[in-house]
Parts: C-alpha cells; sequence; structure tokens
C-alpha cells in the first residue's frame, strides 16, 4: 500500500500562493484576449454593415430610344421594394419642342412625347439588376396647316441597370433591347372631317440606353 506523506505547513502556503498566482495570470489572459477579440472583429463587423447594399428608390435622368419618338426624354423612376430581391417600378418621361424654322420641323410644328412605364428589378440585393418593363409612350406633333399627327408607341423591354454602389446614390445606366408596336395616324386633314385616318401599324425591335441619377 503507498504511504501518505505528511504536507508541512510551509508546503501547502507556497501551493495557494502558486494556485492565487496562476488565477491572476489567467484572468489577465483572458481579459488580454477579450480586448484582443474585440480589436480584431469590430473592424470586421463595421465593414461588413457598411458593404450592406442600399438600393436607390428614385432616378432621375436621360433615356436615348426605348418608346421615345424624339429619341430622348428627360425621365423620372420610383422603385418600390417588394422584398430583399425585387422591387416594382414607374417611370415618367417627357421631351418637347416647337419652331417656326421649316428647315428645323415643317409647316411650323411643336412635338410632345409623354411616356409612362410600369417594370420589375430583380436581383435589387446588389448594384446589378436586370430590369423588365413595359413602356406606352404618345407622340403629338400639332403643325400649323391644321393636320396634327399622333403616334401610339407600346414597347415591352428586357436590360441591365447598374445602379450606384453601397450607399445608395450616385451614377446609375441602364440598357437594354425588345419589341414594339406602333400606331401612326393624322387628324384634321381634308379627308377625315376632324377624325383621326390611320396611315400604318408595324412592330419592330427597338433598344435603349439611359443615364442618369439614383436616390
Amino acid at each position: 500500500m503507498p504511504v501518505l506523506m505528511p504536507v508541512s505547513e510551509e508546503g501547502a502556503s507556497e501551493k495557494r500562493r502558486f494556485l492565487r498566482s496562476m488565477n491572476r495570470h489567467l484572468v489577465s489572459l483572458s481579459a488580454a484576449m477579450a480586448i484582443m477579440a474585440c480589436c480584431l472583429f469590430s473592424p470586421v463587423r463595421a465593414n461588413a454593415q457598411d458593404s450592406l447594399y442600399k438600393m436607390p428608390r428614385s432616378y432621375l435622368g436621360l433615356d436615348f430610344s426605348g418608346a421615345s419618338r424624339n429619341i430622348v426624354a428627360f425621365t423620372f423612376q420610383q422603385a418600390f421594394p417588394v422584398n430583399p430581391n425585387t422591387a416594382i417600378t414607374a417611370r415618367f418621361g417627357v421631351f418637347g419642342f416647337g419652331s417656326t424654322n421649316p428647315n428645323l420641323l415643317p409647316n411650323g410644328t411643336a412635338q410632345l412625347d409623354l411616356l409612362g412605364g410600369i417594370g420589375l428589378l430583380t436581383s435589387t440585393e446588389n448594384q446589378h439588376n436586370l430590369e423588365l418593363e413595359g413602356t406606352y409612350n404618345r407622340f403629338t406633333q400639332w403643325e400649323t396647316d391644321g393636320v396634327n399627327r399622333f403616334q401610339n408607341r407600346m414597347a415591352l423591354t428586357a436590360g441591365y441597370r447598374l445602379q450606384p454602389p453601397r450607399k445608395g446614390k450616385g451614377f446609375s445606366l441602364r440598357a437594354g433591347a425588345g419589341m414594339m408596336f406602333f400606331q401612326d395616324f393624322d387628324t384634321g386633314s381634308a379627308t377625315s372631317n376632324g377624325e383621326s385616318d390611320l396611315n400604318n401599324t408595324a412592330v419592330y425591335p427597338t433598344g435603349y440606353f439611359g443615364m442618369g441619377y439614383a436616390f
């Protein structure tokens, strides 16, 4: 059988001092590790929060081609988020001018484009979005001889949209292609008795390019 040796009072006191010292070192080490973890991971969390993408709700810019008869239109678009990945959009555009110079416009005319569109944005959790949109444009041309020209222009397009990164404000770009249906007709001619005369209908491919400020 093993023989238990008695422990002296001096040995017991030395052991208690050693355990107290170890406890102090362990507490100090734990505190140092906690401080180090805070220093290391706090910037990571801050960067992760800063990098969270914020989709802009509004867009103001110039759109070229698309459903616009005059090639260019000043447009405003508002987005209404449905979920973190999708938003419904509503867009309004206008462009017009007038001139009495027959070299610029025949018969001293004025022209006006009014367009509206409803669309869908997907992949809105980041700045690279897919855009689907249906657009209606009403083109009107008033002439001094009383013969006014109208066009109904309807387009269905799909395209890419680049949103400003991270902060939700800044330069935005959109481009795409699709198909357009239009009707061309006159009113006020001598043969129409004030009624609309349908001149032409057609379906053809179209494209668009726009750039502006998103916020």
